[in-house]
């Protein structure tokens, strides 16, 4: 099975933090987790599409980075 991008970058940041996949996966939970719980109202278009329900890493580095990159010109 190929991986995805983010789950690249998740075992890259596991690396060089020198904890598991698990742990990195785990931790960027717990922080979407409050980050879905708290936000505000300019931020709900972005939280929406997951359906009532916060996303998982993978969900939101995807998401997260292709909203950024669509705002950057190059």
């Amino acid at each position: 099975m190929k991986k995805t991008k983010a789950t690249k970058l998740i075992e890259n940041v596991a690396l060089k933090e020198g904890k598991s996949v698990a742990e990195i996966r785990a931790s960027m939970q717990e922080a979407i987790n409050i980050a879905y719980e708290n936000h505000d109202e300019s931020a709900e278009t972005f939280w929406s599409q997951w359906n009532g329900r916060p996303p998982t890493p993978d969900e939101f580095l995807s998401r997260a980075t292709k909203d950024v990159l669509g705002r950057l010109k190059f």
